[in-house]
């Protein structure tokens, strides 16, 4: 029979509603924007790791260009320690035959 102590009660209910509902808005703006620094975060690392992939790939390519390179001057020291071996025997040949 106190409609005035009801009503307000009713004010004081929403008000404590909307105060509460004011807070667990700020708590998710708060979640959210921890959330979205974790996002970029993990953007960061992700882009570096491919950084980090593509350096191993060039890495990769540089030793297989390195390794052919290697391949070629053995051949060419090879083929150079028989020309040397051919000219030390055609030496031995002319000496030999000047005797």
């Amino acid at each position: 029979m106190y409609p005035s102590n009801s009503s307000s009660t009713n004010i004081d209910d929403d008000n404590q509603s909307n105060e509460e509902l004011n807070s667990m808005l700020a708590q998710c703006d708060e979640i959210d924007n921890q959330l979205i620094k974790m996002i970029e975060s993990l953007s960061s690392n992700l882009d570096k790791f491919n950084k980090f992939d593509q350096m191993v790939e060039q890495l990769n390519q540089a030793e297989t260009k390195l390794l052919n390179f290697s391949q070629k001057l053995d051949k060419l020291f090879s083929h150079h320690n028989l020309s040397l071996d051919l000219i030390d025997i055609e030496q031995n040949q002319i000496d030999n035959d000047d005797d």
